[in-house]
């Protein structure tokens, strides 16, 4: 008897019908929520098979004999990936992964007689991906499949996509308006950081990692979507705040742990926790300690399970960032201004400016003076001591001079009779000469 199905993004994971998620694309022969010969539109999202009970009672699943299911992928522009990260399925039953539109386009992927953590991800040459699935009538099943679909990600703020491992970390300039998400376009990398086991009903093919040794901490679990962004320590114990939000599946969240890495094949965690949001997604501050001013470290994000959410850094204290200053915002036409950048330590830097923005001195300094004739925005491309880049900008407002009125009874008088003069047009005054002068 069709008894429960399991969530894909979690095959482990029983739910009711009513609790599928948004997002979630099941293949399988019946109505809705299930999904056959049918063509999905989207960047975000997971999929797998119909999974039925065995009747034994002991909480087993498994897709049905005879199944040959398609369902294609399309991004609308650009390439889609799919990642797979769980796969359960018996000898003789396939899952196909073909590179276009249709389950006649060139087959690029064939997983079959396996149960284990995959991790393997095929990208289409276009935009669309198609997924067949067929398994025979030789009354031996599996536990089915988990596979994750993305696009490739895009950055906000000026910032860079995060890298799919250590080695492609981008060193962010500023983190205040960092975003990203773990999406299937990102695989797993560096498994041997994980800890803990399989969940579910692949309990029996889990994977045990190497803890790290730092203090008591391990990292928090499997990692399926692992992506990474580093930064450079300003303070012993940098704190990055981070929110989570529109998962695919919003029983649970992202993973996130700092750590110190050499060589990006050696790590050891330098955050007092490892975040692992098992309950939703939210907010949650990671809080380094004992950091190296000066270094190099790095952030590591997973989806919980291989959940697919964004997340978003809201806050950092510690984290060494490129800021522009200057000594006045406001000036008169011709007067000058002196804008500098901290921290001195950059590989380069070069000054422009809008215009009638002149600049005094060099350009590829860490600071310049200013005297602009109009109101400019002077700006500052920085190349970074880690390689990461910046452009930081400053806008100095020019004021009208005012325009003054001076009145006099009389500007002709004989020797030492007083003439009174006034003036308006402004709030200061200073008169010249002060010689025979009174008031």
């Amino acid at each position: 008897m069709k008894k429960i199905i399991l969530s894909l993004l979690l095959l482990c994971l029983a739910k009711n019908y009513a609790n599928a998620q948004a997002n979630t694309y099941y293949m399988g022969p019946d109505p809705a929520p299930f999904y056959n010969n049918t063509t999905i539109t989207t960047c975000k999202g997971v999929s797998g098979v119909e999974i039925y009970d065995d009747g034994t009672g002991t909480g087993a699943a498994y897709y049905a004999d005879g199944d040959n299911l398609v369902l294609t992928f399309c991004s609308g522009g650009g390439p889609i990936k799919i990642n797979v990260t769980l796969a359960d399925i018996a000898s003789g039953d396939h899952l196909y992964i073909h590179d276009g539109p249709l389950a006649t386009s060139t087959q690029i992927g064939n997983i079959t007689n396996v149960s284990t953590t995959l991790g393997q991800a095929f990208t289409s040459s276009g935009t669309c991906l198609t997924l067949v699935f067929k398994s025979n009538n030789d009354g031996v099943v599996g536990e089915g499949f988990s596979a994750i679909i993305g696009c490739q990600p895009t950055g906000c703020g000026g910032n860079p996509v995060a890298g799919d491992n250590c080695a492609t970390a981008p060193v962010i300039c500023d983190l205040n308006s960092y975003c990203g998400n773990t999406s299937g376009w990102y695989t797993a990398d560096n498994e041997n950081i994980a800890t803990g086991e399989g969940y579910g009903a692949f309990d029996d093919y889990q994977y045990y990692g190497t803890q790290f040794t730092e203090g008591n901490s391990t990292f928090c679990g499997s990692i399926e979507n692992n992506s990474w962004i580093a930064f450079v320590a300003g303070a012993t114990n940098p704190k990055i705040s981070m929110t989570s939000s529109n998962c695919v599946d919003g029983s649970s969240g992202i993973q996130a742990v700092m750590l110190s890495a050499s060589g990006c094949s050696s790590f050891n965690q330098v955050s007092t926790s490892c975040i692992s949001q098992g309950s939703g997604p939210g907010s949650f501050t990671l809080t380094g300690s004992g950091l190296t001013i000066g270094q190099t470290y790095y952030v590591m994000i997973d989806g919980f399970a291989g959940n697919y959410c964004d997340y978003q850094i809201t806050n950092f204290t510690g984290v060494q960032v490129y800021s522009i200053s200057s000594s006045t915002t406001t000036v008169c036409a011709n007067a000058s201004a002196t804008l500098s950048i901290t921290p001195t330590n950059a590989t380069s830097y070069a000054w422009t400016a809008s215009t009638g923005g002149a600049i005094t001195g060099s350009t590829t300094g860490s600071s310049i003076t200013a005297t602009p004739s109009v109101t400019t925005t002077y700006s500052c491309a920085i190349v970074g001591n880690t390689g990461c880049t910046t452009t930081l900008t400053q806008v100095i407002t020019v004021t009208s001079a005012p325009t003054l009125t001076l009145s006099a009874p009389s500007y002709t008088t004989c020797l030492n009779v007083p003439v009174v003069f006034g003036a308006s047009g402004t709030t200061t005054y200073t008169w010249t000469p002060t010689t025979g002068m009174t008031g």
